[in-house]
C-alpha cells in the first residue's frame, strides 16, 4: 500500500486480527508505521536511540533477518508480524524476497491514478517475483482502472524470463472491487487464500493477463 493513512491502517488491522491465527505477516515497514506494529522489545530501542539495528541496510543483513523470521505462533495462538525497516534501496531486495516466499499478496491501489506511476517498480516486482494466482489487487471507484490494466500491460511486457508467471498460457490478474464493507474484502482475501491456485502452466509468450474484477459489497 501506498501510504499508511487511515483507510489503509484500518483494512491492515482488519486483516490482521484474522490473518494472524492462520499464519505470519511479513511488512516493509516504512519508519512512519512504527506506531502501528512496533512492540515493546523495539519501542526500548526507539528510546534508547540504537536505530541503526532496527534498520536492514545491506543484503547481509536481509539475509540475517530472513534467517532469524519466526514462524511459530504465540501463547496466544497468534503468528507474529514481521516488520523490515529498511534504509535506502535495500527495500527492493526485500520486497522480492518476501513476494517470492508469500502465500498470498495483496496491494491496495484504492485511489490509483496517473499520479502514482511511481509505483512501476512494485507491479513489476509483482509480476516477476509472485505468481498470479496469489496476487490480490484493490480498487474502488477511485481507481483509474482503465490506467492500471494499461500500466499492467506495459509492465508485462518486460517480464522476467524467470518469473512464475513467463510460463502461463492463460494469465488472469484478479482485482477485488471495494464499495463499502472492509469486512467483506478480509473475508474475500481469507477465501481467495485457501481457493486461489498458483499452478504454472505451459509458456505462450506475448500473451498478457487478463483482469477478472470481484466486487466485495457489503
Amino acid at each position: 500500500m501506498f501510504g499508511f493513512d487511515r483507510r489503509s491502517s484500518r483494512l491492515f488491522d482488519l486483516i490482521g486480527s484474522r490473518w494472524r491465527y492462520l499464519g505470519p505477516i511479513r511488512l516493509i515497514a516504512a519508519p512512519d508505521l512504527a506506531s502501528r506494529t512496533i512492540d515493546p522489545g523495539k519501542l526500548f530501542t526507539f528510546v534508547r536511540r540504537r536505530l541503526r539495528a532496527l534498520f536492514v541496510h545491506d543484503e547481509v543483513e536481509l539475509e540475517n533477518r530472513l534467517a532469524q523470521l519466526d514462524e511459530r505462533p504465540d501463547p496466544d495462538g497468534r503468528y507474529r508480524v514481521a516488520e523490515f525497516f529498511c534504509a535506502g534501496e535495500i527495500w527492493r531486495s526485500a520486497v522480492k524476497r518476501l513476494m517470492a516466499g508469500t502465500h498470498l499478496v495483496v496491494m491496495d491501489l484504492r485511489n490509483f491514478s496517473k499520479s502514482n506511476e511511481g509505483c512501476a517498480f512494485e507491479l513489476q516486482t509483482l509480476l516477476d517475483a509472485a505468481p498470479l494466482g496469489r496476487l490480490m489487487l484493490l480498487v474502488d471507484r477511485h481507481t483509474d482502472v482503465d490506467y492500471l490494466k494499461g500500466v499492467l500491460d506495459a509492465q508485462w511486457s518486460k517480464l522476467s524470463v524467470i518469473s512464475p508467471n513467463a510460463r502461463l498460457t492463460d494469465p488472469v490478474c484478479a482485482f477485488i472491487e471495494i464499495e463499502k464493507s472492509d469486512w467483506t474484502v478480509v473475508r474475500r482475501l481469507l477465501n481467495a487464500a485457501n481457493t486461489l491456485d498458483p499452478a504454472v502452466t505451459p509458456a505462450q509468450p506475448g500473451v498478457s493477463p487478463k483482469t477478472q474484477l470481484r466486487r466485495a459489497v457489503g
